[in-house]
């Protein structure tokens, strides 16, 4: 297991996750993954690694590195979006 983690979706949940490792965890590498740019934007200010897409996508998900992450967490506004 790795300490890479990734976030799939940076919203109201999604960005607590992410910005509650930052600071629990400092040494981890977080990624977030998500489609809306200015999401993206504020995940990077925070301090993580992010890359806009979507996480249904193969290639966002090669890009934000799911292959080696030790953590995934999907926090999408529905369940229609994590299919």
């Amino acid at each position: 297991m790795t300490d890479h983690i990734l976030v799939i979706g940076y919203g109201g949940t999604g960005r607590r996750a992410a910005n509650s490792v930052l600071v629990l965890q400092p040494g981890a590498l977080v990624t977030v993954l998500d489609t809306d740019l200015l999401a993206v934007l504020e995940a990077t200010a925070n301090g993580a690694t992010a890359v806009l897409g979507d996480g249904r996508d193969g290639c966002a998900l090669d890009e934000a590195a799911a292959d080696i992450a030790g953590r995934v967490f999907v926090a999408v506004p529905d369940d229609l979006s994590a299919y």
